[in-house]
Parts: C-alpha cells; structure tokens; sequence
C-alpha cells in the first residue's frame, strides 16, 4: 500500500516526480531561447519558428487526455515507462531534424509524451500521501512544474551560443535519466491497480481451483463458468471508455470544474506569453543583450518559490492541518490564502506593463529596470499561491476520478499556454505592452473573485 510508505521513501518517490516534470516543463520553454537562431538558418517567418514552443505546450493539452484516463485504467508507472521512452526518442529525433518539419512534429510530440508526469504526478503523490499531510508535497510538485518553463529560456540562452541543436541535446539526456530513475525506484502507486492486480492474481488461483474440481468431477463446467464471472469487474474497454470520457464532463457539466479551468488557463497563458514578450521588452525596447534578458527569468522563479515556501509549506499548510485536525476540513479549505493572493496577479500585470516600456534608449521617461522586475515577483508570486490552492481544491473535491480533473485542468491551460506566445508579441506590437497589460489585468481581476465565491458557495454548488 502506497500510503505505507516510509516517509523517506516518499520524499524520494516525489524528488523524483519532480525531476520528471522539471525534464518536461524544461523542455517546453528552452526552445524559445533557440527560435531566432531557427529563424535564421532555415529562413523562416517569426511565428513559424516560435511555434516550436507553442507547439510543445499544445503537446500538454492533448497528453492528458489520453495518458490521464489510461493511468486510472492500467496504473501509473505504464504510464510513465511508456509516455518517456518515446519522450527521449523525439527529442532524440528533434536534435537531428533536417528540417522545420521534422522539428515541429517532433516538438508536439515530445509535449504529448512529457504531459504524463504533468498530469499525473499530482494523482501520484495523491496515492501515497494522506489528505492532511499532501500540501507540501504537492507544493514541491507545482514549483518545478513553473520553475521548469523559467529555467530553459535561462539556460538556453547560453547553450545556443554554441548552437540551437547544442541547446535540445540537454533534453534527451535530462528525460532518459529520469526514466531510468523510475523505471529502478518507484514502483505502482495507484491503488486501484494494485488491488485488482490482487483480485486478477486471487482469480487465476480460484480458476486453478475450479479447473481442479471440475477435473475431479465436485463441479460441472457451467458452475465454474459462473463461478469465475463473479470474481470479475468491468472489462479493460469498459473501464477505458469510461475513464476517457471523464475530463469532458468534469469540464463541460461541472460548474467548479470550469471556472478553475478557465482562471488556470488564463495564467498558464501569460507565463508563456510573458516568456515569449521577454525579448521584445527587455532586447528590443530596453536594448539590452540575450544574456541579459534571460536572468530576468530568474524573477519569475523567485517569485514562485516564494510564494510556495511563504504560503503553501508554512502558511497554508498550517491552516489546513488545524482544521483537519479539529474535524472542520472541507475542500473549501484549500482556497484561503487565494482569496487574497490571486488580487497580486493582476497588481503584478499592470505595474509591469506600465512600467517595462520605458527606458531613456526609447525616450525621456526612465524607470528602473528593478521596477519592472519586482511586478514580475509579484505575479509569480500570485500564480503560484492561486495554482496551489485552486488545484488543491480540485483534487479533493474531485478525489475519486482526481486524474481526469488533472487532465481537464492541464487540457484547458496548456491551450492558451500554446496560444499567447503566438499572439501576444504582435498584440503589443500593434496596441503596445501598456495596453495589452491593462487587459489582461483586468481580466485576472474578475476571475480572482472566482475565489471568494467558491468559499461562499462551493459546498452548495458541489452538493447539486
């Protein structure tokens, strides 16, 4: 039983969970570093090239759908052997491409496969970790997921120095030795399989048995027969038809399902988008080099950790096991700190759409880089807390089919996640950063009410 674990064995089981997302979520934004470089070797228009990216994280929205059910059916570790052996071979595949074609197809691909540990890993820890200590771990889980996207611009920069092809070697290696660090330490942890992995082996012996007296003449062939069909369950294509369908009605009949999904895309969306917006702010208009604008991904990842160290490890933690402890837990309570930290997003988005633009290289008006990137700490800090308490929420109150929830979630977000870093650079071109900022923190400031309603609300709308 997963849940008997030591608690060393879990720390490690989830370590390595998160080296699993951060070799995926790493790979999805590494690329971006590389995009220009692409640009220019094969003689491709702008959005071609930066689809490399969109591609990848369009890859994590239709992942999902097929792995999240399939690890509900036949467990998680198939799952995951299966989804990164063919991760590595596209990036793989990738390094090598002949051509933009090649590249693209084997982006997309490399998304879809790496979406396994994106989804499931939440329903992982869910399996081995009780509700009342789960928070941390799956603190720990939601910062890589982030920290990754951050991270590969950084790095990237760097290595494409050396060449684009340079930069996407990283990725095989990164994503072999996470498998080999799977596939040779953890083992199932989706109970339901391990059960009827039980029942399937406790129904082999019972036919061995029935097939003994049969053959003895104590049970005629119809009474065996009969016998064995009460051992079983559903069949394989039963249990997959109905395991498929499930994030769809979560989405699309489930009121909380929806409005969880469409505030997660929304911010899923700007990480990308902002991490696309980068060079235009800080190379085209603030004129600064590569190298440079590529440590402002650092903010972002300042952000993130602090808003998972400060919030979800200490402040939230506590609040939660107070209440669990005293009988009081609902999956309401799980939205606290996001009541108020999701208003951070869009303080963070205005400050610096109206402050990023300005620099004296492109005019009189000079504001300090530092300006601009405390906002981006600020966002980074808002995402994170709402992220971990609204995804929290989800998986509670959606616990018995937590997987397909997950892939609602992950199949909702990464939409927009691959679709603002193709329009959101000519948005700013065409209306400028200021206005384009003001939108979107504007809409962040609607859907952060969506909080404040929930713990209202959330039991009754549950309830029908």
């Amino acid at each position: 039983d997963p849940l008997k674990w030591t608690l060393k064995f879990k720390c490690w089981a989830t370590a390595v969970y998160c080296l699993m997302i951060l070799s995926t979520t790493y790979g999805s934004s590494s690329y971006a570093a590389s995009a220009i470089t692409v640009e220019r070797e094969w003689g491709l228009s702008r959005p071609l090239a930066t689809s490399g990216t969109s591609l990848w994280v369009l890859g994590f929205a239709v992942g999902p759908l097929l792995f999240g059910p399939t690890s509900e059916v036949v467990g998680r570790r198939p799952v995951y052997l299966v989804s990164f052996a063919l991760l590595t071979i596209a990036n793989i595949v990738a390094c090598v491409a002949p051509d933009i074609e090649v590249l693209l197809a084997m982006r997309f691909i490399g998304g879809c496969m790496g979406s396994s540990a994106l989804n499931n890993v939440a329903a992982s820890i869910s399996d081995m970790v009780r509700v009342r200590d789960r928070l941390r771990y799956l603190t720990m889980y939601r910062i890589v997921s982030f920290g990754g996207p951050t991270l590969g611009p950084l790095v990237g920069t760097f290595l494409n120095q050396a060449s684009w092809r340079w930069n996407l070697a990283v990725l095989p290696f990164f994503s072999f030795a996470t498998l080999v660090l799977y596939a040779t330490t953890v083992p199932e942890s989706h109970r339901v399989t391990i059960a009827r992995k039980q029942l399937e082996q406790r129904q082999k012996e019972h036919e061995k048995e029935v097939e003994k007296l049969c053959e003895e003449g104590k049970m005629t062939r119809s009474t065996g027969d009969r016998s064995n069909r009460e051992l079983g369950g559903p069949s394989l294509m039963q249990r997959y038809k109905t395991a498929l369908s499930m994030p769809f009605v979560l989405l699309f009949t489930e009121p909380i399902v929806g409005i969880v999904c469409i505030y997660t895309a929304l911010l899923y969306g700007l990480l990308y988008g902002i991490i696309a917006a980068f060079p235009l702010v800080w190379q085209d208009i603030r004129g600064r080099s590569p190298e440079y604008a590529s440590t402002v991904f650092l903010t972002l990842l300042g952000g993130f950790c602090l808003g998972a160290g400060l919030i979800g490890c200490w402040l939230q933690d506590k609040s939660y096991k107070r209440q669990y402890d005293a009988g009081e837990v609902t999956p309401e309570s799980r939205i606290g700190p996001a009541t108020w930290a999701s208003f951070f997003v869009p303080v963070g988005l205005f400050v610096f759409g109206w402050t990023a633009p300005y620099d004296r290289l492109v005019g009189s008006l000079d504001i300090h880089w530092a300006v601009p990137c405390i906002a981006l700490v600020i966002f980074a800090f808002g995402m994170q807390v709402v992220f971990n308490s609204w995804l929290s929420y989800l998986g509670d109150a959606y616990a018995p089919v937590a997987a397909s929830a997950m892939a609602a979630a992950t199949f909702s977000r990464s939409l927009l996640g691959a679709a603002f870093p193709l329009f959101l650079r000519q948005w700013m071109l065409v209306w400028s950063v200021q206005i384009v900022f003001s939108i979107l923190g504007g809409l962040s400031i609607l859907l952060s009410f969506g909080g404040l309603l929930f713990v209202r609300y959330g039991p009754r709308i549950r309830a029908r």
